[in-house]
């Protein structure tokens, strides 16, 4: 068994009423992480390696445009429940995952200006869960598939709204040191969503399938010159 934590105290100074400055920024005296993991071995399956995560947690799956940690801003994004993770000597994977997305608090204006701690939450209104697969399919090409489900209800976050919606996802990439890479990912979304705010009138509308996504780019050597 292991135990791990992460903590961390995001602030922003001399910022004046109006700012817009938000959680995304300050999010003072906070865990982002702090969890009990199980080591699998070999349970999943002969050469492979799987672990049991529970607790607070921070996920980067894939791309990383729907499940990440969010990097390029001071506080972190947290997810709080379930991880099982299966590992393979050839670069496979596999995840499975329930979880509580963290909401950062606080939320009034005034106490973000402040660098006023108060500690996240996360309940059952708010959910995000789901499977993430990766499979060689030789040289460094890669496959990704996955499909997640949010679950969101009641007053799980300030606007209110309701919203269930399901994204599968597949994405084809490659990663090598030199050459030619590529990187082809394609996800839809279905579900309905519902606009609590009190100016909206509880409107509904269905999540309409979206998006697609594609990049190519030759990698260079040491000396410029294309490979």
């Amino acid at each position: 068994m292991r135990f791990g934590a992460e903590f961390h105290d995001a602030r922003a100074y001399f910022q004046r009423r109006g700012s817009s400055v938000g959680t995304d920024v300050v999010n003072a005296l906070e865990f982002s992480q702090y969890y009990a993991q199980g080591d699998l071995g070999e349970a999943l399956g002969s050469g492979s390696t799987s672990y049991l995560k529970a607790g607070r947690m921070t996920m980067q799956l894939g791309s990383e445009r729907l499940v990440a940690r969010q990097g390029f801003r001071t506080s972190a994004t947290s997810f709080t429940g379930l991880r099982l993770t299966r590992e393979g000597d050839d670069d496979r994977a596999f995840v499975a995952f329930w979880t509580m997305p963290t909401v950062r608090l606080p939320t009034g204006t005034t106490a973000i200006r402040h660098n006023r701690p108060q500690w996240d939450r996360e309940n059952t209104d708010l959910q995000l869960f789901g499977a993430f697969n990766r499979l060689p399919l030789g040289g460094e090409i890669r496959l990704e598939t996955y499909a997640y489900g949010l679950l969101e209800r009641g007053e799980s976050q300030a606007d209110r709204s309701d919203r269930r919606l399901f994204t599968p996802g597949v994405r084809l990439f490659a990663r090598a040191d030199q050459g030619m890479t590529f990187e082809v990912e394609a996800m839809a979304q279905y579900g309905r969503a519902r606009d609590g705010s009190p100016e909206s009138g509880n409107r509904s509308c269905r999540s309409r399938p979206m998006v697609s996504m594609a990049t190519l780019a030759i990698a260079l050597q040491a000396d410029g010159n294309p490979s």
